[in-house]
């Protein structure tokens, strides 16, 4: 991961912006407990976000952890989307599932992907 990755005005701003969009949405639902499927926590360092560019080309903040039943998982907006929540998880065998719908719930691919990790 890269987190001096060369950014590009206006466009990354819009990156970074629906990145943190995103990771605020799932972190907001982790903390209220809001419908999880399966059991959910985050931890954050405290400093600022760490937001780095993956080798795919993805967005991810390296200092904001994210747990699916205390296992840890990566999570990244994809580059230059149209979504309104381009939020992925990465599993290395199970590939990298959306994490919400347009409207911001939880996305089918995602509850039937937790399912797999009971």
């Amino acid at each position: 991961m890269n987190a001096n990755y060369y950014r590009v005005i206006p466009r990354d701003l819009f990156n970074e912006s629906k990145l943190l969009k995103c990771m605020g949405r799932l972190i907001l639902k982790i903390h209220d407990n809001d419908n999880l499927p399966v059991p959910m926590t985050f931890e954050h360092d405290g400093s600022p976000f760490k937001i780095a560019q993956q080798e795919c080309g993805s967005l991810t903040i390296t200092n904001l952890k994210i747990f699916i039943n205390d296992k840890r998982y990566i999570f990244h907006s994809t580059y230059n989307s149209k979504s309104n929540y381009n939020l992925h998880v990465v599993d290395d065998e199970l590939g990298e599932p959306p994490v919400f719908d347009d409207n911001g719930d939880w996305d089918e691919e995602f509850i039937d992907f937790t399912k797999t990790l009971i």
